[in-house]
């Protein structure tokens, strides 16, 4: 929080993955993190090179994947799109593909479904 405040993003989004590999945290808290950390990248608050944001994500995603089973369509859709924040489209199209599997009318992985030009 305190990162937040002083916009101080990077430092944020790396509190945030720290906090994401903590014991007790719980799904929903993940999946807001990753919420988080897509708003940061994808409003280019926090600039990183692709080897950096490989660094950072993919332990978030780690964590998500390893949990998945927790997960519902939104979720997916919030894990594909960090899939997509490390240029790993095929991966985020598997991730679009089961959250429409859990739930074929979720408007976020319809939306994903239909920008990355996949067939459901």
């Amino acid at each position: 929080r305190l990162s937040q405040m002083k916009q101080d993003y990077l430092g944020e989004a790396t509190a945030l993955i720290h906090v994401a590999g903590l014991p007790g945290v719980t799904y929903a808290e993940l999946s807001e993190i990753a919420v988080r950390i897509n708003e940061m990248l994808g409003q280019r608050k926090v600039i990183l090179y692709l080897a950096e944001r490989r660094a950072l994500i993919e332990p978030l995603i780690d964590v998500l994947s390893a949990r998945e089973r927790e997960a519902n369509a939104t979720d997916y859709s919030r894990i594909a799109w960090l899939q997509l924040q490390i240029n790993q489209e095929s991966e985020a199209k598997r991730f679009v593909l089961r959250g429409l599997r859990k739930d074929s009318s979720n408007v976020h992985c319809r939306r994903l479904a239909a920008r990355l030009s996949l067939k459901v």
